[in-house]
């Protein structure tokens, strides 16, 4: 099925990949290594663009670096949840006897917030990474198995699809060749969403102080650019927790013009003229 992306999908698109590439690569492109150590609370120079935080880290380092974890934690997530609520939405769309059961499964993930799930668990280990990355996914691909299960059960009652169980086609060729195809924009859509989730999840677990304080990510650094009480007294706000919010910001705002744009290539009544 043709993907059809409009100008805000191609401008996320973009934002997106930036933040991959800078991710990927940084240790290569960062000015600095994480741990070295200036002159704390240094505006914006030659030698640091973005300044120096209150310990003396170059932002633009931290930043950098920050990067890297969310491309970590957006791609990993969205990766196992989506391969997981895909496999769960294909049998149950294709199987009407084990949709009612399934269905309870689905209902009782549903129900399980996973950023209060996270914080209920810091209460006893600090979560990392790799946690957060685990819980994320173990409650999140019912989402996308909601979202894919309609779709699936819809073109399981397709004429071209009762052909080919006419023709003795095996039910795992008709799910694996032609099912899992035509279900790709909704796929890919449910991916780049599930992937903003995690990669918002994760800044907020780092906001609120709750991970692990060696992890470099950007809601570590704003959370630990609140700690200091006067920060928006003076001008030091503009370059310790600017950077960080406004990365933040652009990466969730391209991840949802890719999935609004996606979507849009599945079903043109939600195609939006943003542009």
């Amino acid at each position: 099925m043709k993907l059809l992306l409009g100008m805000g999908g191609y401008i996320g698109l973009a934002i997106i990949m930036i933040v991959a590439i800078i991710g990927t690569l940084a240790p290569l492109i960062s000015p600095y290594q994480p741990e070295d150590l200036f002159t704390p609370l240094s505006p914006p120079t030659t030698h640091h663009l973005l300044g120096t935080d209150d310990v003396g880290h170059d932002v633009l380092t931290h930043l950098i670096y920050g990067a890297r974890t969310s491309v970590i934690v957006g791609t990993l997530t969205a990766a196992i949840s989506t391969l997981i609520g895909t496999i769960v939405a294909l049998v149950s769309g294709y199987y009407p006897k084990w949709d009612p059961l399934i269905s309870r499964v689905l209902d009782f993930f549903l129900t399980v917030p996973r950023l209060p799930l996270i914080v209920i668990l810091a209460t006893f280990l600090r979560p990392n990474v790799w946690l957060i990355i685990l819980v994320l996914s173990f409650f999140g691909w019912a989402i996308t198995a909601r979202v894919i299960k309609p779709f699936i059960r819809q073109e399981s009652s397709k004429s071209y699809i009762e052909r080919l169980r006419c023709i003795g086609a095996r039910d795992s060729y008709i799910m694996v060749k032609h099912l899992l195809p035509a279900t790709f924009p909704l796929v890919a859509a449910q991916f780049v969403l599930e992937a903003g989730h995690a990669v918002l999840a994760e800044a907020s677990v780092g906001f609120f102080g709750l991970e692990d304080p060696t992890t470099l990510s950007w809601g570590m650094e704003i959370q630990h650019a609140l700690q200091r009480s006067i920060i928006f007294l003076t001008d030091e706000w503009i370059w310790t927790i600017g950077p960080p919010t406004a990365a933040l910001t652009l990466l969730i705002l391209g991840m949802t013009l890719v999935a609004i744009d996606l979507e849009g290539s599945l079903n043109p009544r939600l195609r939006v003229r943003l542009w």
